[in-house]
């Protein structure tokens, strides 16, 4: 009862439901693009020799 409370208080105020939000990404993929930039940023400024 309360989750459907819950999504009808989505719906009114113009939200978007969990099953129609695109999926974020996971986190062990974020931090992978963080360290592999990092990386790159070393090499760019000469520091990675």
């Amino acid at each position: 009862m309360i989750g459907g409370k819950v999504r009808q208080t989505i719906k009114d105020i113009g939200g978007i439901l969990p099953e129609n939000r695109k999926p974020e990404r996971h986190i062990k993929e974020l931090q992978k693009e963080k360290k592999l930039l990092a990386k790159q940023a070393k090499k760019i400024s000469g520091y990675g020799n």
